[in-house]
């Protein structure tokens, strides 16, 4: 899991501008996984009643995603789950099932302020989005091949 420190600078306002940040997230995440040799795709989600944005990394090996990350924006906080399998040749169905029970376990409290951002959210999301790709593609990839070097 990655949280921002100190919170993304954005300040609470309102649903619409969550979904600006969320789109910013988008847009950031895309171009910097072009950048790093990777195809993206993404979806609308929720978790516990947060939106959320899921990426689905592929490369120009594999026909599944190599890497699938959920990005969501709680009180002023970035936050993303990075999900990547051990292998090449993963059970996907397992892997997802296993995700799906981790991010159901995912509770917040009524107090946080998760539909209000504002107008400024969509640069800095943008900036967020595409400055945390790179980390976590690197991490999941050292990852990958550090659990396939230790098999061998």
């Amino acid at each position: 899991m990655t949280v921002t420190p100190n919170g993304t600078g954005l300040n609470v306002d309102d649903e619409e501008s969550l979904k600006t940040a969320l789109k910013g997230i988008e847009d950031g995440t895309y171009k910097r996984a072009k950048e790093k040799g990777f195809t993206c795709k993404s979806k609308d989600t929720v978790l516990d009643g947060v939106a959320c944005k899921k990426f689905e990394f592929f490369n120009s090996y594999l026909k599944d995603p190599v890497i699938y990350n959920y990005s969501f924006l709680v009180n002023d906080r970035l936050y993303m789950f990075t999900i990547a399998p051990l292998h090449l040749n993963y059970d996907k169905a397992k892997l997802l099932d296993d995700a799906a029970r981790f991010l159901s376990s995912i509770h917040f409290t009524k107090s946080i302020k998760e539909k209000q951002f504002a107008t400024k959210a969509e640069s800095n999301a943008y900036k967020f989005g595409y400055y945390l790709v790179p980390f976590l593609l690197i991490a999941g990839v050292i990852a990958f091949v550090v659990i396939k070097i230790a098999r061998s």
